[in-house]
């Protein structure tokens, strides 16, 4: 079951974020992690590619665990960032 409330991965936050564009500090770490690593794989070879998959694992790991306190606060965070 997906959270509407998590953005699309075509969502201009989402790609800023892994374009490296946005800092964010995400309180669920298993998200810095996958962000810090889709971060690097993007600033190596910055394709579509790279960041639509970089996206892509975003979107599917905050669903997978939205219901998390802490994926709650990190997506009231990506919403603010008026982006």
């Amino acid at each position: 079951m997906e959270n509407k409330h998590v953005p699309e991965t075509t969502d201009r936050a989402i790609m800023d974020i892994i374009k490296g564009k946005h800092s964010m500090s995400f309180e669920f770490m298993a998200a810095n992690v996958l962000v810090k690593r889709a971060q690097n794989i993007y600033a190596k070879e910055p394709s579509e590619e790279n960041l639509n998959e970089g996206c892509k694992l975003l979107k599917k790991l905050l669903t997978q665990n939205f219901r998390l306190p802490s994926v709650q606060t990190d997506l009231a965070k990506i919403q603010t960032m008026g982006c």
